[in-house]
């Protein structure tokens, strides 16, 4: 079913990268994910400590700790980050290169 929805810019940006890597739609995504957090008892679920994971289990692979809110990490800000420390390595390597110290 088509409809129109506001989604903030980082909650696509990672639906749409999750979609990449598992070949779904992005709306796909978005729907299992909010399918599963309609179907998820209310509260708060259990962190490592609380739980046993099954590592034969595909799907918990990775322990999935509770959100506490903050930025989502994606692999374009990765890239954006590591760019960035690239650049001011480049910087240093130059200044060094020149016999300066640097900044």
């Amino acid at each position: 079913m088509r409809t129109t929805l506001d989604i903030d810019e980082d909650i696509l940006a990672a639906a749409k990268e999750l979609a990449r890597a598992e070949g779904k739609t992005a709306g796909q995504v978005l729907s299992d994910l909010a399918r599963r957090a309609l179907t998820t008892p209310v509260g708060h679920p259990p962190g490592l400590a609380e739980r046993q994971i099954d590592y034969d289990d595909t799907d918990e692979l990775f322990p999935c700790f509770p959100d506490r809110g903050g930025v989502i990490i994606t692999t374009e800000l990765v890239r954006k980050i590591q760019d960035e420390i690239d650049d001011e390595d480049a910087k240093r390597a130059a200044c060094i290169a020149r016999g300066e110290q640097p900044d």
